[in-house]
């Protein structure tokens, strides 16, 4: 059947073997994806806590979602071979139902585990590697010499912003520099 429901089929399909296996192959050989690493955490064993998760506790992680999407893939390709025409209005539910598990497992647990972590036996940490980076940039701007005109680090200069004013250092760096020492 030749109809916008059966292309929008096919994209969804392909969408979500796209996603599913990235999301699963990127923990599996990573323990992050691209979201994880830009917010520096780190899927890992729960029980090893220092090695990467195995390609089965990935794609446990991801089970339950894939589940329903198959679901719902298998049902909308029998519908629409039937009908040419599909409902997925009564499959938000479930969905839902496992988005609210995930968030109350989360939030009553010391580790913040969701659900799919307890099943897969996994948990997420700081990434270290991406903390311990970004220490070295924080202990290098934390040595610089806070006022920029200094000619030495001993000798320091008072600075003048563009209106003659004393020119101050951004809030922040006073911050970072307290969190390095």
């Amino acid at each position: 059947a030749d109809s916008p429901q059966t292309a929008f089929f096919i994209v969804a399909l392909v969408n979500a073997a796209l996603f599913y296996g990235y999301s699963i192959i990127m923990h599996h050989k990573f323990g992050q994806t691209l979201g994880k690493m830009a917010l520096s955490i780190k899927v890992i064993d729960e029980g090893e806590e220092t090695m990467n998760i195995t390609l089965k506790q990935a794609f446990l992680r991801d089970c339950i979602p894939l589940a329903f999407d198959l679901i719902i893939f298998t049902t909308a390709l029998v519908s629409l071979v039937r009908t040419d025409h599909f409902d997925d209005s009564y499959f938000d539910l479930p969905e839902t139902i496992w988005f609210l598990v995930e968030l109350i497992t989360m939030m009553t647990n010391s580790k913040r585990r969701a659900a799919h972590d307890f099943l897969a036996k996994t948990v997420v940490v700081n990434s270290e590697q991406n903390l311990i980076s970004c220490k070295v940039v924080m202990k290098c701007v934390s040595t610089m010499p806070a006022n920029r005109n200094a000619r030495s680090p001993g000798e320091r200069q008072e600075r003048t912003d563009d209106r003659g004013g004393p020119e101050r250092d951004p809030p922040n760096t006073a911050l970072l520099r307290a969190a390095l020492k």
